[in-house]
């Protein structure tokens, strides 16, 4: 239930397991912000773990055959099945070292995919040097089959997971709970694209305009949306609310130093058990440390 819901609000919600806002905005007790992201995170594990675990004990397969194949390491042979689970853990560190299941990039634009295959490309990099500082001789075939393998099976995972991810979001689920800061002509449209992105990624439960909240509610595209603080009093407002992020739409009077401290604000929030997530969005601009949405990828 949304704190800004009353008795008989929550008693509709425990009916019809939906909050009634004002002009049918979506409810907001659904899994969202640092839980979903959590959770999100658990499955691109799983699904890399299975993906890297079938394409590399492939390739083992297709290169020797069930006998399977060794190569020398000093005095031992190691076989391929054991090098394979090497590669994997190599390969899954590598993901996490470019944030592939970082919550800001999964499930919108092409920067989740742009990381999956720059990190595949520093696998077979640092393979090589590996291979060249301990003198090892790995089957030129396996890495052939291995790699390319390995990055269609992940890109083709990570794209059915986003297609998951999105029929979810159209039913209000996994969603980033977000506040809109800016000038109220930006924030009408920045809200107003969200509305219209069928399976967006965030829920607009606030806007925080210069004036404050001199008028309650915004109506965008039928739907009211409560004004719930001013510029200067948002992150009061993210802690109040449990927002997950802050989308600053468009320029701001105060400039790149105002969004800079409003992050450093923002870094160190939490409200109850819930982490804020430091994401910005920044329409129009993207100063250095902001994290900006993918044209069209509200």
């Amino acid at each position: 239930m949304s704190p800004l819901d009353g008795p008989a609000d929550a008693a509709a919600q425990e009916k019809t397991g939906r909050a009634q806002h004002p002009a049918g905005l979506r409810s907001t007790a659904r899994e969202s912000g640092a839980p979903w992201a959590a959770r999100y995170r658990y499955l691109l594990w799983a699904s890399d773990i299975i993906v890297l675990a079938a394409v590399l004990l492939l390739a083992s397969f297709l290169r020797f055959g069930a006998a399977g194949g060794h190569m020398v390491l000093g005095p031992l042979k190691v076989d391929y099945v054991h090098l394979s689970f090497a590669v994997a853990v190599l390969w899954l560190a590598i993901l996490s070292a470019y944030r592939s299941r970082d919550a800001r990039v999964v499930g919108i634009g092409l920067d989740e995919y742009r990381r999956v295959t720059s990190a595949t490309v520093s696998v077979l990099g640092t393979m090589a040097m590996l291979a060249l500082a301990f003198e090892l001789e790995v089957a030129r075939g396996y890495i052939g089959l291995a790699l390319p393998l390995g990055i269609a099976g992940l890109l083709v995972s990570r794209w059915g997971l986003r297609q998951w991810l999105t029929r979810q979001r159209q039913f209000g689920h996994f969603l980033s709970r977000v506040i809109v800061l800016g000038r109220r002509g930006d924030v009408e449209y920045v809200i107003g694209q969200i509305q219209k992105k069928s399976g967006a990624a965030y829920e607009v439960i606030g806007a925080a305009l210069p004036e404050g909240n001199r008028k309650k509610f915004l109506e965008v595209g039928g739907q009211g949306i409560p004004v719930v603080a001013s510029i200067l009093t948002a992150v009061k407002a993210v802690e109040r609310l449990n927002a997950d992020a802050v989308i600053v739409a468009g320029p701001v009077n105060r400039g790149s130093k105002f969004l800079q401290r409003l992050g450093w604000d923002l870094e160190g929030s939490a409200t109850g058990s819930v982490v804020l997530l430091p994401v910005f969005a920044v329409v129009a601009r993207g100063p250095a440390g902001m994290h900006t949405i993918p044209k069209g990828a509200y």
